[in-house]
């Protein structure tokens, strides 16, 4: 009975493993442009990037290489890939002001950016266990802000009025905006294609 579960978990942490998409993409350096494939995972039932895995190191390889390489935020900007008719753009942490708020020590990470301009709008997806056996994994993710020269910062749901007013306060309309509730958290999508209007 023990080695039937013990194939079966292993089963499934193959198929799951194995669930990583070979994707052609774009890695830049210094605004340098480099093609690649990477190895993406979409994980075995969500059909969609699972940017997690992906936020420390990616699996990269030219176009002409045979071998896939580890890449990580201090070697590479940024990196674009394409999947089901949707481009995703991944965005280097390294060397951005409070960084360390995010990864403590390690001040590496790459984030998904899901807008991008002289305010950008990235995410930090991380999972947590439920239930007491640590059998069910709950993703979530943070909402991360980013101005040009700025230090990064993290919209809590407590203090959002207050935080991003007084961070887009160069944009005063927005700002009021933000303050008189007139936008909230989960407008924050709306609020950041403003403010790069």
């Amino acid at each position: 009975m023990r080695s039937f579960f013990v194939s079966l978990a292993l089963l499934l942490f193959v198929s799951v493993c194995a669930n990583a998409k070979q994707l052609e993409g774009r890695v830049f350096k210094n605004g340098i442009a480099t093609e690649v494939y990477m190895k993406v995972p979409t994980g075995l039932f969500k059909g969609k990037p699972q940017f997690e895995p992906m936020q420390f190191r990616i699996k990269a390889k030219g176009k002409g290489d045979e071998k896939w390489i580890r890449l990580d935020p201090r070697e590479v900007d940024r990196l674009e890939f394409e999947y089901n008719g949707e481009t995703y753009s991944m965005v280097s942490l390294y060397g951005k002001k409070g960084a360390e708020m995010l990864v403590g020590r390690r001040k590496k990470m790459f984030v998904r950016e899901l807008v991008g301009g002289e305010l950008s709008l990235y995410t930090y997806h991380y999972s947590t266990k439920t239930f007491s056996d640590d059998s069910f994994e709950t993703d979530y993710e943070k909402y991360i802000l980013y101005k040009r020269g700025q230090e990064l910062m993290v919209p809590g749901a407590l203090n959002f009025r207050k935080e991003v007013s007084r961070y887009i306060s160069d944009k005063p309309h927005l700002s009021e905006r933000v303050m008189n509730r007139e936008l909230r958290l989960k407008d924050i999508i709306e609020i950041v294609k403003e403010y790069n209007r």
